[in-house]
């Protein structure tokens, strides 16, 4: 089990320097942190590994300035749970969950002077229920049903 795993690992560090870029791989205690760069040397990547679990990774890509751009868990290389994104001066863009690669779940964008932009549910990859949208200034601009909309679309008259 552990030389499948170091092998692994190993594979992973591979794959991100054969993409061009330099990486380093850390094993820090319990967890495992692949580290993908620009060319200037700031970090463009991370994935934090378990060690007893390497198909979980959190993933944290950042701006070439070294601020965060976008954070969320991995499993088996698709997005799965909570992912978020951010401006580059660190205002939240947006938030959204994943199930397999999929969005699933809430999702909500953010204008940059931090008002809402859209609010709204995924299943399963489809926006359902109600999405509400706003104007930069924070009034409401619209809000469609998007179950009204896909039950229209599934059944035609």
């Amino acid at each position: 089990m552990k030389l499948g795993y170091i092998v692994y690992i190993l594979f992973i560090g591979l794959f991100i320097t054969s993409c061009g870029q330099p990486s380093t791989v850390a094993v820090i205690q319990t967890n495992i942190i692949v580290i993908d760069t620009f060319e200037n040397g700031a970090k463009k990547t991370t994935l934090e590994y378990q060690k007893d679990d390497t198909a979980y990774a959190m993933r944290t890509d950042y701006y070439i300035s070294g601020a965060k751009y976008i954070q969320g868990k991995n499993f088996h290389g698709l997005r799965n749970g909570e992912w978020s994104a951010w401006t580059e001066d660190g205002k939240l863009l947006t938030t959204g969950n994943y199930l397999n690669g999929i969005e699933d779940g809430q999702k909500i964008v953010y204008y940059p002077n931090g008002n809402k932009r859209y609010e709204g549910l995924f299943s399963k990859g489809n926006r359902v229920e109600l999405w509400i949208f706003w104007n930069e200034d924070g009034t409401i601009q619209k809000s469609i049903d998007y179950n009204l909309i896909n039950s229209k679309v599934s059944n035609p008259k």
